[in-house]
């Protein structure tokens, strides 16, 4: 990724990423997706590194989000 685009969000490249990762997750977190699908279409390929970064990003665990997305 270019310098200027990184600079524009405030993130380094890989975090960047990561955050794309994660926001496809919530998206099909919320449309009732199971974890383990969302996390691996959306390209984590190991459990725990999807919840820390998804934690970290969301601000609670997938399962958390995932319960209060259904109402």
């Amino acid at each position: 990724m270019p310098r200027p685009l990184a600079g524009r969000y405030a993130l380094p490249p890989h975090a960047y990423q990561s955050l794309l990762r994660v926001n496809y997750a919530q998206t099909q977190l919320a449309r009732r997706r199971p974890i383990a699908e969302a996390a691996a279409e959306a390209g984590f390929y190991d459990q725990s590194h999807f919840t820390k970064a998804f934690a970290g990003f969301v601000g609670a665990t997938p399962l958390k989000y995932a319960a209060s997305a259904l109402g």
